[in-house]
């Protein structure tokens, strides 16, 4: 019977529920729901979060056979101690006396428990950090493949950046919430909005408080090299602030770093479409819904005591678990067969599937790539190479002048034949006071003459001439062609640094 978990996410600015349906054979992730906590001088803090989730709850008539929650990060300490040995029985007669030297209050006032971060063997993968950038704080967790090896909570999250905001411009906190809505990106210096507007003293009081939380990272990133003798060489992001314009861009430059996004709407399982909420939020509530579909091999801490502690009975429990093996042990001895034929079946399918997307991909481009791509994954890579090249060139397009050149690019490509009839290359498009300069290649001297006539019979185009008309070393014929552009007034620059 499938079983239904639930990982909820608490936050200072909302609650989260991500929905897992959980099978004999496998998982998914089903849902997600997002709800804002409106705080109000009747409710308690306490209150207006259980009226958040209790309406997200009732709204959605959902109903679970477990759910997962978290500690928030401000209520629990963490501290990293050395053992001279790694054994957990060891571990459990001695860390009572080790912790009273690092925590200000008697052991049995506090609950506590412990997880290997790292033992005699190290994983071959890489160190990464997920930065989970919150309402109210930051978390900061690094891992070394699987295996959790550093954390830390920083004061820092999207209320400061509210504050600065609401303080720069003198304006109350719910305004300052709608600019940062609106206005907000991180300070990359392309993007920067004019030194005169709101939006530039919005950039400006967001810089001060990224400058801040990248101060405490780079803190993080030293101290846990120092302690491993490793470097963190990747970032993901999730989080509410997350969904701050250009912050990937912004931490990669600042930090030297590969920065990307967690999206969890990207996994196997998932079956949730994105639809209008940033898949960075996700992160964290499908996390604790995981832990009740597949937590083998995650960390085990356990913060329960006295009453709330779990005890079971060994002996009770025994009894049911090995009729349990036993039943379980002859479904997989049936199923094995069955899943290494399917195994083999499938695998076959899946290379011949690639070599076919390799092929389609290679085709629908109609260039040979710099190297042969024999798989999807390869694919994929020259489709991104693709559009990386594509935006880098609408990005030099756009920056040439204040006017939009692609509403000239739209007018160029309704006059010039259909792309069956004829095939154009533009390799540069310029456009300066009034005069449009196009370099570009196509396949034959008649075709160059079919582009000068097409762009001549317009009734936005005059004086339209070719020149520079020849042969390229894989035989395309290269050209360039100039004309003006009729009642285009050239738009002054702009005062500031150029680039």
């Amino acid at each position: 019977m499938p079983q239904t978990i639930l990982g909820i996410d608490i936050g200072s600015y909302s609650v989260k529920v991500a929905e897992m349906v959980r099978t004999f054979k496998r998982f998914s992730f089903v849902h997600f729901y997002e709800r804002k906590i409106q705080y109000s001088e009747v409710l308690t803090r306490e209150e207006s979060l259980a009226a958040a989730l209790q309406g997200i709850l009732e709204d959605n008539a959902l109903t679970w056979d477990a759910a997962f929650v978290a500690l928030p990060g401000r209520a629990v300490a963490a501290r990293f101690i050395d053992f001279p040995f790694g054994q957990a029985k060891k571990i459990d007669q001695t860390l009572d006396f080790e912790v009273e030297n690092h925590v200000p209050f008697p052991t049995e006032e506090i609950v506590y428990d412990y997880y290997i971060v790292k033992a005699a063997k190290v994983p071959p993968e890489a160190p990464y950090a997920i930065c989970d950038i919150g309402h109210e704080k930051t978390l900061i967790t690094i891992c070394h493949g699987k295996a959790l090896r550093f954390t830390r909570t920083l004061t820092i999250g999207g209320r400061h950046i509210i504050e600065a905001i609401a303080d720069r411009l003198k304006i109350p906190p719910e305004e300052a919430e709608r600019l940062l809505h609106e206005a907000g990106q991180a300070p990359v210096d392309d993007r920067m909005p004019p030194e005169d507007s709101t939006p530039f003293h919005v950039v400006k009081a967001i810089d001060v408080v990224l400058e801040e939380l990248l101060l405490h990272v780079r803190q993080t990133f030293l101290a846990f090299r120092e302690r491993s003798n490793e470097a963190v060489e990747g970032i993901y992001l999730c989080g509410g602030m997350a969904r701050l314009a250009g912050i990937e861009q912004y931490l990669s430059l600042k930090l030297k770093q590969n920065v990307t996004f967690l999206n969890p709407l990207e996994f196997h399982f998932s079956q949730v479409e994105r639809g209008e909420i940033h898949p960075a939020v996700a992160a964290t509530a499908v996390a604790l819904a995981l832990r009740g579909v597949a937590a083998a091999g995650m960390a085990d801490v356990n913060f329960r005591k006295g009453e709330f502690a779990y005890r079971g009975d060994v002996q009770q429990l025994g009894g049911g678990l090995r009729r349990a093996g036993i039943a379980v042990g002859l479904l997989m001895g049936i199923a094995l067969g069955y899943f290494f034929l399917q195994y083999f079946t499938l695998t076959r399918k899946a290379a011949q599937l690639n070599r076919e997307v390799a092929q389609l991909v290679t085709q629908a481009l109609g260039k040979k790539p710099a190297k042969p791509i024999n798989d999807a994954t390869g694919a994929v890579r020259m489709l991104r190479a693709g559009l990386e090249e594509t935006k880098e060139r609408t990005r030099r397009l756009e920056s040439v002048v204040e006017v939009s050149a692609l509403e000239i690019l739209k007018d160029i490509s309704a006059q010039l034949p259909p792309r069956d009839q004829l095939s154009l290359d533009v390799e540069r498009f310029e456009l300066k006071e009034g005069q449009v300069q196009i370099r570009g290649k196509t396949t034959s001297f008649e075709a160059v003459d079919k582009i000068r006539d097409a762009l001549g019979k317009s009734d936005k185009f005059e004086n339209v001439q070719t020149s520079n008309v020849g042969k390229g070393v894989k035989d395309e014929i290269k050209f360039e062609v100039r004309f003006g552009v009729k009642g285009l007034t050239p738009v002054p620059k702009a005062k500031g640094k150029g680039t």
